[in-house]
């Protein structure tokens, strides 16, 4: 039996009115309101699964949002565009955020083809990212783009109350991210109570004040195979 099941699903949407329609993998820029970037959550939309939550990651950003009580933003969020059926993906303004894109995009386009499945070979994936956003160093949400990926291409749901920071640089391994206090105070403030990371990462977890980490679950997995099964119902 999957262990993730009958755990708390997403749903909620917020769908950005795109006026792209590209082919695959096409990086483009467009302005992403602030009202869409809501508490560090990826909103999804699978044409059979309205509403449905695709992926959650936590990063620090410059500025806080509101209501939120800590500085953070959500790193990408994956919507469908209603009139041309347009899978989006919104991520960090960062050459580091494309690369990591591609890198779990190869992965996961491998592990559904594996599957039987040919989602990517008939799907339209579309990259944007907020044209006056901070570049960070730095392909964090790369695992998140993975999970993401990976659930609209096989209809597996993603937990609501799991937070994602893994780097997926040289799938099937995962590598360490930064900046780890701070995500956990954004993943705690965004009421998401599990963080998934590279194993490699342990030592820095524990490394930290326990005050830093009250309230947050880690989640500490070996690599790509292991994510998946923590976050895809």
């Amino acid at each position: 039996m999957n262990a993730n099941a009958n755990v708390p699903l997403l749903y909620r949407c917020n769908r950005p009115n795109c006026q792209f329609a590209r082919p695959n993998l096409v990086r483009v820029t467009d302005h992403i309101r602030r009202k869409d970037d809501h508490q560090g959550t990826i909103f999804g939309q699978h044409p059979n699964r309205p509403g449905q939550c695709l992926g959650v990651h936590v990063a620090t950003h410059p500025a806080p949002l509101p209501n939120t009580g800590f500085a953070y933003m959500a790193i990408a969020k994956t919507t469908i565009d209603e009139r041309h059926g347009i899978f989006n993906l919104f991520t960090e303004h960062d050459d580091d955020a494309w690369n990591g894109f591609m890198d779990a995009y190869v992965h996961a386009n491998t592990l559904v083809s594996v599957a039987g499945h040919n989602f990517f070979d008939e799907n339209n994936v579309t990259v944007q990212w907020r044209p006056n956003g901070r570049r960070i160093e730095g392909s964090s949400g790369s695992g998140t783009v993975l999970c993401a990926l990976c659930s609209l291409a096989t209809g597996r749901l993603c937990r609501a109350d799991t937070a994602i920071t893994a780097r997926v640089v040289a799938a099937p391994s995962l590598e360490s991210v930064g900046y780890l206090e701070l995500k956990a105070a954004a993943a705690r403030n965004a009421r998401v109570r599990r963080l998934v990371m590279s194993r490699t990462n342990q030592v820095n977890w524990h490394a930290l004040p326990a005050a830093a980490t009250v309230g947050v679950e880690p989640v500490f997995v070996e690599g790509v195979g292991q994510l998946l099964e923590n976050v895809l119902v």
